[in-house]
């Protein structure tokens, strides 16, 4: 997969996100009318930690957003690879995560939400994640990288995979790892239909060491 990704010049993230918008472009024309297309967006965990000092142990990210209209529909990979890593580049720089970070601290330091009752604070924060954070992209593509441990724990590890629990207005997600020379590459979905991961790992470059299971 490093190999491939060099190929088109852009990051292992950048090329599984562009593969994924690819073959959801082609369940797209399997199952619906071109007039009846959706914009493809995929919603991509960006760690802040890399960009911000922070002690706290808990989940410390924000998101870029990247994918087609469709009025962008049947770009040549090479050029849809290079245009999904320009989108999550342009988004996963110091001055824009900023403003981001800004905004939404600026939310909570409202007076109206300081002084909203923590049970209405809850369903305000349901009601605004239902809009502004499921329904902005149809699923998220989490690339948690390289996970080491120490020697001694290593030892007893045979292997980490992580997964996203699927979200109610988005039906798939994906979790992906790698660790102790191998990438894991985890769907979770809701529902029976199979086509999309089978066409995902259909496209990716098959090395004969490669296994592919679920359940």
């Amino acid at each position: 997969l490093i190999e491939e990704s060099r190929k088109h010049g852009v990051s292992m993230t950048s090329y599984l996100t562009a593969a994924l918008v690819k073959c959801i472009e082609e369940v797209q024309k399997k199952h619906k009318p071109r007039k009846a297309h959706r914009p493809i967006q995929i919603m991509v965990p960006i760690n802040l930690r890399n960009k911000f000092e922070s002690i706290t142990l808990r989940n410390f990210s924000l998101y870029a957003f990247a994918g087609i209209n469709p009025d962008e529909e049947e770009k040549p990979f090479e050029k849809l690879v290079k245009h999904i890593a320009e989108q999550i580049k342009s988004q996963n720089n110091k001055k824009h995560l900023e403003g981001l970070l800004t905004t939404n601290v600026g939310l909570q330091k409202m007076f109206i939400y300081k002084i909203m009752p923590l049970s209405l604070k809850r369903i305000v924060l349901k009601i605004s994640f239902k809009f502004f954070g499921e329904k902005n992209s149809c699923m998220t593509l989490s690339n948690l990288g390289e996970i080491k441990f120490a020697e001694a724990v290593e030892k007893r590890i045979e292997n980490i995979k992580v997964f996203l629990t699927p979200r109610r207005d988005s039906p798939y997600n994906i979790g992906i790892n790698s660790y102790n020379g191998k990438t894991y590459i985890n769907f979770t979905r809701k529902g029976k239909f199979k086509g999309l991961e089978a066409d995902f790992f259909k496209f990716l470059p098959r090395p004969e060491k490669m296994m592919i299971t679920g359940r």
